[in-house]
């Protein structure tokens, strides 16, 4: 039972959902049939703009498994239709960047998603973990060029006061295709 159906993230079934995002005969044309808002309800847990992941303390039970849950959900939807990624991922994937471009551009709003505090308190900074889990196949560095991501990236290279977003860069991207990330690893 993968039941993403309650509106209490913590009521979900969690390792279920793990499991079928990682079952190879289980794809995402299958999850939509048989569970239209699964994938939806999944990814809205995951959206910055729900604050509900992105707010989490680090200390809460269970961050790890949401974390993987996480990286799982993002590289599913990745592959699901390889020329033609579903809306909801690209949609996750603009809120990412868009977060991220208010450090490029040095906002000091009150609601900035990868805020210092933000970043060493709450899961924020777990939205690393999910871009590195994309640029660990070809396919996710498509993706990734394709929404400009790396550009969003590379501007983040030149915000020397944000040495945290950096190093978490650095840890997350991988670095095994002759592609983008070797060239941000090169600038930092």
């Amino acid at each position: 039972d993968v039941t993403a159906g309650s509106s209490n993230f913590a009521d979900w079934s969690w390792p279920s959902l793990s499991i079928a995002l990682r079952t190879p005969c289980i794809t995402f044309r299958k999850i939509e049939e048989l569970a239209p808002k699964l994938l939806r309800r999944a990814v809205h847990f995951y959206l910055p703009s729900s604050h509900l992941f992105s707010r989490l303390p680090l200390n809460q039970s269970n961050i790890a498994l949401y974390s993987r849950v996480g990286a799982q959900l993002i590289a599913f939807l990745a592959k699901a239709v390889p020329d033609d990624p579903p809306k909801i991922l690209l949609d996750w994937l603009q809120e990412i960047i868009q977060g991220l471009h208010e450090v490029v551009c040095h906002s000091h709003s009150g609601n900035i998603l990868f805020a210092e505090e933000n970043m060493s308190c709450t899961m924020t900074r777990d939205y690393f973990l999910f871009i590195g889990q994309l640029s660990s196949s070809r396919l996710g560095l498509a993706l990734l060029e394709k929404v400009n991501m790396f550009r969003t990236l590379l501007h983040l290279c030149d915000v020397p006061e944000r040495a945290d977003i950096q190093r978490l860069m650095i840890a997350a991207l991988v670095y095994s295709h002759d592609s983008y990330p070797r060239i941000i690893f090169s600038k930092l």
